[in-house]
Parts: C-alpha cells; sequence; structure tokens
C-alpha cells in the first residue's frame, strides 16, 4: 500500500543542516495499522509530512498503491490535493466558523468534482456515524469539546475513503480519560472499515495497542521495526527498552553461552544473570546491559527454591496503586524497580527475594 524508501530530509536551522531523517526505508501493507514511536525531534511527524505532500523530501521515493508520490531522483512531486491521503493532526486543524457538516463535508468538495449535494449529505452523515456524532451537523465547531473536535477531524479525513490515513499525534491534547475512548474509538474503526494508517506518536501505550508493526525512531533512522510484542519484550537496542516501556537495566560482561540455545550468563553487580541474547550481536567477554521490565521480576516474602537469576534484597520503598504495587527494592547499591500484586503485604525495609525469569531478561549490547 504504501512504500517509503532511502527517505532524506535536512533542514537549515539558522545557517546549520539539521538531518531530520536518514536514509528511512519501510513498508505498509493494507489495512494495516503502522506506527513511527519516538521522542520529540526524532523525524516521525516529518516523514509524515513528505507522505502527505506538505514538506519536499530531499532524497529518496515515496510509493501509494503503485502509484509515484515523490522521486528525488526525477524530481516528480504529486501536489497534496491529488495524493489519495487523509490526515488529522495535532491540533485538530478545525475551522471556527464553520458547522460541523460544513468542516467535515469541505474535502469533498474541494477533492470530488460535481458531486451532487445527496451524495455530500449521504456521505457526511455517514462519516459522522462512524465516530458517533450524528445530529450535530448543525453545532457550531465552537461549541465542541475537544473529544468532539477529535472526532470532527477524524470523520473528515474518513468522508471521502482515503487509500491511507495519516494520524499525527491525535491524542495528545485529551485528557487520560478522553484519549483511552478515541483509542478504542480508532481501534473500533479500523477494525470495521480496514483502515491502513500511518500513526505518528510519542506515546508507547498509542502505539503497543493500536499497532500492527512499530517502528522506533532515533536520530532520523529507524533503529528496531517489529510487531508490537517483539519491540516490547525482544528489544535489540538500549534506547528501545528503556524508551518504549519501563525497564531495569543491569550492566556487565557475557561470561558464557549456554548449550541450550540463546541463553547467556551475565557478570553484574547483583551476581550472576541468566538471559537471552541474539548470537548475532553478542560475543563473550563483551559488556552488555540485562534489560528486564518491572512487571517480569518475581517477587518472594520468602527465599523461593529457586536458585538462578534470584537475588535479596531490601524494600526501600512503596507505591500502592490498587491492581499493583509499586517498589524499589535495592541490592547493595543497586536499585531495582518492581510491580508486584496490590494484594502482597509488604512494608518498608523488610528483606524480600527477586526472581527474574530467564526467558524475560533480555542482553543486548552496550549502547556506544
Amino acid at each position: 500500500m504504501l512504500q517509503v524508501s532511502e527517505l532524506h530530509k535536512t533542514y537549515d536551522l539558522e545557517g546549520k543542516p539539521v538531518r531530520a531523517v536518514r536514509g528511512v526505508s519501510f513498508t505498509i501493507e493494507k489495512s494495516q495499522v503502522y506506527t513511527l514511536l519516538g521522542p520529540s525531534g526524532c523525524g516521525k511527524t516529518t516523514i509524515l509530512r513528505c507522505v502527505a505532500g506538505l514538506e519536499q523530501p530531499d532524497k529518496g521515493e515515496i510509493h501509494l498503491g503503485g502509484k509515484l508520490l515523490y522521486s528525488g531522483a526525477t524530481g516528480e512531486s504529486v501536489p497534496t490535493y491529488r495524493r489519495d491521503v487523509g490526515m488529522v493532526f495535532q491540533s485538530y486543524a478545525i475551522w471556527p466558523h464553520m458547522t460541523v457538516f460544513q468542516n467535515v463535508a469541505f474535502p469533498l468538495y474541494y477533492r470530488v468534482k460535481h458531486i451532487p449535494k445527496k451524495e455530500v449529505e449521504r456521505f457526511v452523515k455517514e462519516a459522522l456515524s462512524m465516530v458517533h456524532l450524528d445530529g450535530l451537523e448543525d453545532r457550531s465547531a465552537t461549541l465542541l469539546s475537544g473529544g468532539q473536535q477529535q472526532r470532527v477531524a477524524l470523520a473528515r479525513s474518513l468522508v471521502y475513503k482515503p487509500s491511507i490515513l495519516l494520524l499525527d499525534e491525535p491524542l495528545s491534547n485529551l485528557d487520560a480519560r478522553l484519549r483511552d475512548e478515541m483509542r478504542n474509538e480508532i481501534k473500533e474503526l479500523v477494525n470495521k472499515l480496514h483502515l491502513t494508517i500511518l500513526f505518528v506518536t510519542h506515546d508507547q501505550v498509542e502505539a503497543l495497542s493500536l499497532s500492527d508493526r512499530i517502528a522506533v525512531m532515533q536520530d532520523g533512522v529507524i533503529v528496531q521495526e517489529g510487531s508490537p510484542k517483539d519491540i516490547y519484550i525482544y528489544p535489540q537496542k538500549e534506547f528501545v527498552g528503556t524508551f518504549v516501556g519501563k525497564a531495569n537495566r543491569l550492566r556487565g560482561i557475557l561470561t558464557s553461552k549456554h548449550s541450550d540455545g540463546q541463553l547467556w550468563t551475565v557478570k553484574t553487580s547483583i551476581g550472576q544473570v541468566r538471559g537471552l541474547g541474539s548470537e548475532d550481536l553478542l560475543r563473550q567477554g563483551d559488556e552488555v546491559v540485562v534489560l528486564v521490565r518491572p512487571n517480569a521480576i518475581t517477587l518472594h516474602v520468602s527465599k523461593p527454591e529457586t536458585q538462578a537469576n534470584v537475588v535479596e534484597g531490601e524494600v526501600k520503598s512503596l507505591n500502592f496503586a490498587g491492581a499493583m504495587t509499586e517498589c524499589i527494592v535495592a541490592k547493595g547499591d543497586v536499585l531495582l524497580e518492581i510491580q508486584t500484586s496490590g494484594l502482597i503485604d509488604l512494608e518498608q525495609g523488610q528483606k524480600v527475594y527477586l526472581e527474574f525469569p530467564p526467558d524475560l531478561c533480555r542482553i543486548i549490547p552496550t549502547s556506544p
């Protein structure tokens, strides 16, 4: 559906070149939600704007449905209004002087020539029904809540049935409750309409819950691409492991590789830790980091029978959060963050035992 190949974009910032996008390539299949995830300034929104035609890349190619939208080699660039894309901006871009109907109908008049008035009404009502805004056609845009404005922006991008929908941090201006509601509604629309979406966000929860594929970006490049589960459980770089969810980091030296697959032993400041690592990336004697999620660590109040990957520590702080308790456990000078059941009675200063499941400990090379 969408192919981006070797895309480059450089900006001139106060006379200095800033390479916002550096040779990015990816493919989005039909009916797939593909997310560019990364911190501010990593280049994700620039890529989205290049696909939409709002920015002119320096090099590379962009194809949509087999049609060439941009080629750096030939200089060809299809104008924005002729690209079969819909876009929802972070700021919604709702026109305050128009009604809900007029906002949603606007692209029909400028993208679809000679469309009958009855057809416009039908398409607008269908789009508003998709986002649960039935009956608000005549409402002034200035009288809408933030969540309703976001729904109007979504309906406006869907009304002419584009080949791909581009979402640029569409939920970032909503409060937590509305963000959850809109996330569920977008997921419902994706499943119902089989939408193809390029989604840009810095929110890991949005990326993990909405995406079929995630590309994690850093400094203008994609550092890892994969399914949400692969990105979260099997990060290939330290940046990915710490940006996508919380993670404890244990630095050490790779001492040995076990005969059973990808299991390795790392000598760390809290003792020997076993974990999984890629043979292509690791060598014995390497400096490495062991990443383990706070919810992957099992907390015991008495010493377990298991010997491997068990350390004794002291509870330093507790934060009861209902279904779970967040606590900091000290092992010497190392502080470990744990998420355990809120039903377990714990006290500050209590001695506990932490068990690290080897299959949930990810060993990766130390970042340069």
